[in-house]
């Protein structure tokens, strides 16, 4: 039995007969029966709430405001939830599931779950941060972005990296964004928000090899400058600055990429509070975020400290906490303006002897292997540290040996480069039964004096 009539909810009245204000001083309530009413509020809505009971306790809800919800409207509405209650199913909290569902499934879309994992995953190198937010953006998003990250499946994957890989010929570019793609769904797989299951982007990797295969693309490395040509190139690059649009900042970087061993991104991006006790009889600097993450420590020899006295009086005196800061944008020197002082001093492809910043990590390490110099301690002085047991089990960084490794190493720069060749000169090894040498972990404050 319904009490309420559409006149009466269009015009309501009091008990007297008399038509409420158009903003009563407190809320007022028309029943219809049956738990439904119309409120009307101080502000002057009219509103149809409903009461019911679920569980043995009284509830309420409001179903929407009138003339929206019309009063047949509301007495339907009001007469399913007493079906649903009576069934056992609470109407309020199958509406609040209905108006979340939305949200969760923006919240598991692969974007969402990627942007996620990226805000968390910071422990990389600035440079692999930043290229992978720049593949996600261009290449993996528009494709992938919008799916359930559950509903990813090996095809689509595939078109995301063949986009790449045939689209545009970027097989390495192709390897690395399928990598991006697996980490994020094996994060979806840690949080919970997939089963667990073998990772799609997984499957693809046969597919990446098998494009390279019939591309007939070869695996190639760095192109390195050969030990026998370095004489000649010290001493060009002695020479550097007086070239036509040199600048002094680029020779001392490249000095001190050769004599650290470095990668050009850690020279380039290197700043004078990651460098202690450059007085003392331990100088050092210490990069407290290395491709893989972790810190790393390189003892400077006294050739490096030179180049950082040259370099001091250019940067760090104007304020600088960058040693080579771009004159163009925010930022240390790239890896592509070292590369093309090279190509300037005459080691381009085009040139007998083909030669990038990175490959005198190369340069080095042959020499140290030919030489007889320890592997494991070689592979140390690239921060490769040691793979497989013997690197599970022995912690140590060689950090004593490597700095008379890095102080061979630079004296015999300076020998071949006085001597104009490197015929006959071999400087005996630096003895490895040296004290070890502890690594103060503070350093890794970069910026935090140091007692």
């Amino acid at each position: 039995m319904h009490l309420l009539t559409d006149a009466q909810v269009r015009s309501p009245k009091d008990k007297t007969g008399k038509p409420f204000p158009t903003a009563p001083e407190k809320a007022a309530y028309l029943n219809d029966g049956r738990g439904l009413m119309l409120q009307l509020t101080k502000a002057g809505t009219k509103i149809w709430l409903m009461r019911y009971r679920f569980g043995g306790k009284p509830c309420m809800a409001s179903l929407g405001p009138y003339p929206t919800v019309s009063l047949s409207e509301a007495r339907e509405a009001a007469a399913e939830w007493h079906r649903k209650a009576h069934t056992g199913i609470n109407p309020v909290h199958e509406r609040r599931a209905a108006v979340a569902a939305p949200k969760a499934a923006e919240a598991n879309t692969f974007r969402a779950v990627a942007l996620e994992l990226m805000a968390r995953d910071t422990k990389h190198s600035e440079k692999y941060i930043y290229e992978r937010a720049r593949v996600m953006n261009k290449d993996v998003f528009p494709m992938l972005g919008a799916r359930d990250v559950g509903a990813v499946m090996p095809v689509d994957v595939i078109k995301v990296v063949e986009a790449v890989q045939l689209g545009r010929g970027k097989h390495e570019q192709a390897r690395k964004t399928r990598g991006y793609i697996s980490r994020v769904l094996d994060y979806a797989m840690e949080c919970g928000r997939v089963p667990l299951r073998e990772n799609p982007a997984n499957v693809v990797t046969r597919t990446i090899q098998r494009n390279k295969r019939e591309a007939g693309v070869k695996v190639t490395h760095q192109a390195a400058m050969p030990w026998s040509e370095m004489p000649t190139f010290l001493r060009k690059l002695d020479g550097y600055c007086n070239r036509p649009n040199a600048n002094r900042k680029t020779e001392l970087a490249m000095k001190l990429l050769i004599l650290t061993l470095m990668r050009p991104g850690s020279v380039g991006d290197a700043r004078w509070s990651e460098f202690h006790d450059l007085t003392g009889l331990r100088p050092m600097w210490v990069r407290c975020k290395m491709k893989n993450g972790d810190a790393f420590a390189v003892p400077l020899s006294r050739q490096a400290l030179a180049v950082l006295d040259d370099l001091a009086p250019l940067t760090r005196s104007k304020g600088h906490d960058l040693l080579f800061p771009n004159a163009r944008y925010s930022g240390g020197l790239s890896e592509n303006t070292l590369c093309k002082a090279l190509r300037s001093l005459g080691y381009s492809k085009s040139d007998p002897i083909h030669a990038v910043a990175h490959g005198f990590r190369t340069t080095g390490r042959t020499y140290m292997d030919d030489r007889g110099i320890d592997h494991r301690v070689g592979e140390w002085c690239l921060a490769h540290g040691v793979s497989g047991l013997v690197g599970s089990y022995s912690r140590g960084t060689r950090l004593s040996q490597r700095r008379a490794i890095m102080q061979w190493y630079a004296d015999t720069l300076d020998a071949v480069k006085a001597a104009g060749t490197t015929d006959g000169v071999r400087f005996p090894l630096p003895s490895m039964d040296v004290e070890p040498e502890a690594f103060d972990e503070r350093l890794l404050k970069v910026g935090e004096a140091v007692e």
